[in-house]
């Protein structure tokens, strides 16, 4: 397979061991090829694939290949290739402080090369900046922390600065850390509400808010954050870094039985963690769990793991000994004692609250907030959550006279059932769209009826069910036909040729 195939093979594949290992081969085929600027595309993409498919320590011998062919001779590096070099270098300033056997020292001598690059390359200091803020609050100088965030927010962005959507996240941290929650959560907006987007959010500022929320005393936004969060981050090798912060979140808000169970289905992770800042978070934040479990009475209960079941109190002695190991190590490499006072105070942290709901109750939130909430699980492709809060809604809805929120709720809780469900649950998709129709039929709504209808008929062809399928794509049809609207004719007599004429 040439090169090109094999880009292209690893560009369609997701962030992972798998894809890392594509993308190698393509490289040793372009080595053998002896074609330079196919090698320093190979390195950029092979970077990339370390730096988001949890291999980080990989990309810097990558990266530095890189760096110095184009030192040696910048000429053979088209202008879009410089500029790539120069931006990766910011996920390797990133990467190097996740490592404490990179002196404090050589990072600071990076920040300097990548400032002195930058300026040289007609670039401005916003992206240096950000760099410093994160080193500062990395060595816990909140001092110095808070003048280069001043100076970040001041500079004008340019091409070289983060996406609009991680610096927004970058900056939620910073101001979470520094305790300033209100403008933390309202400088979020722009991603929460999908203005902003990236492979790295929302799931980043979401679970960046988690606390904030609760400290405000918005607690379903803060269940929402973690819900919403987790499930688009878990199990990934990647994310690794997100785990801690959701079991420290579920030891201060009552959920321990749900940090258990993140706990024993991420724990596996722990020996492959990208490096050891994720393990120390991790670590951290499954003593603070555990030490939680052990407070309540549960230290004998049994926990999962790949070597055999260990007890609660066994394995918070293990965590928390990890934990401490590697705050030493960041702290010995920084000359100071933040990482094992971070360990410290949350250990000795006291729960927010004794429990905060993770499931909504419908009594408890308006309709429409549930409904943004199944938004969000939808999003999150978390559909059988979706659709149980899509039904909460409706009924909430229903009791408040609003015939109409009540039918495009309780469609959207069919559509959930449908896009979760195989052709193994083909009797639960039929009973969710029959009970859909039949709450919608009773609120007289006939958009929404002609267009669960569609669904409904769309559903039943997929399962092989082509009479009643017929039957609703021409009620649908007829309804559509009614309303005079264009679309819905279309569309639904489009599904009836398919059901008349299967191919």
């Amino acid at each position: 397979m040439d090169v090109q195939s094999l880009l292209a093979e690893a560009g369609a594949m997701p962030y992972g061991e798998a894809r890392n290992i594509v993308t190698e081969r393509a490289l040793r085929e372009a080595e053998a090829r002896q074609e330079h600027a196919l090698v320093v595309r190979c390195r950029f993409e092979l970077t990339r694939s370390y730096q988001f498919g949890g291999e980080p320590a990989k990309s810097f011998a990558v990266f530095s290949r890189n760096l110095a062919d184009h030192d040696a001779d910048p000429g053979r590096f088209s202008v879009r290739s410089s500029r790539r070099l120069l931006w990766q270098f910011k996920w390797i300033i990133n990467g190097m402080r996740t490592f404490p056997e990179i002196p404090l020292a050589r990072i600071r001598g990076a920040l300097d090369d990548m400032e002195r690059r930058y300026q040289a390359a007609g670039f401005g200091p916003h992206a240096v900046y950000t760099q410093r803020c994160y080193t500062a609050e990395h060595l816990g100088d909140r001092a110095a922390a808070e003048e280069w965030f001043h100076r970040w927010t001041t500079t004008p962005r340019d091409d070289m600065s983060d996406c609009a959507a991680c610096e927004i996240s970058g900056k939620v941290s910073y101001l979470a850390w520094s305790g300033r929650d209100e403008e933390a959560i309202a400088l979020a907006g722009p991603v929460l509400d999908g203005h902003f987007r990236c492979a790295s959010q929302p799931q980043s500022v979401l679970r960046n808010l988690m606390i904030p929320y609760v400290r405000s005393g918005r607690t379903h936004e803060a269940a929402a954050a973690h819900r919403r969060s987790y499930q688009i981050t878990q199990g990934q090798l990647g994310e690794f870094d997100d785990f801690g912060a959701h079991l420290r979140f579920c030891a201060m808000t009552g959920n321990e039985n749900r940090g258990l169970e993140i706990l024993q289905r991420e724990l596996p992770l722990l020996g492959r963690a990208p490096s050891p800042s994720s393990a120390y978070y991790f670590t951290r934040g499954a003593a603070v769990l555990l030490a939680r479990l052990e407070e309540i009475g549960h230290g004998a209960l049994g926990v999962r793991r790949e070597r055999g079941e260990t007890s609660v109190a066994d394995l918070r002695a293990e965590t928390e000994t990890r934990a401490r190991e590697l705050a030493a190590a960041f702290d010995t490499r920084n000359d100071g004692a933040e990482h094992a006072r971070r360990l410290d105070e949350a250990l000795a942290a006291r729960p927010y609250a004794d429990r905060l709901p993770l499931t909504l109750q419908v009594r408890d939130v308006p309709p429409a907030v549930l409904e943004s909430s199944a938004e969000e699980l939808s999003v999150a492709d978390d559909h059988p959550q979706a659709a149980e809060v899509f039904e909460r809604a409706s009924a909430g809805y229903l009791r408040a006279g609003d015939l109409a929120g009540a039918a495009r709720t309780i469609r959207r809780a069919a559509m959930s059932t449908y896009i979760f469900y195989g052709q193994d649950e083909a009797e639960m998709i039929v009973e969710a769209y029959e009970q859909a129709a039949e709450v919608i039929r009773s609120t007289g709504v006939k958009d929404e009826l002609a267009q669960i209808l569609y669904d409904q008929g769309r559903a039943l062809n997929w399962l092989d069910l082509r009479e009643p399928a017929e039957a609703a794509a021409r009620e649908s049809l007829e309804l559509y036909t009614a309303l005079d609207a264009e679309w819905g004719v279309i569309e639904s007599r489009d599904l009836l040729e398919s059901i008349l004429e299967p191919d």
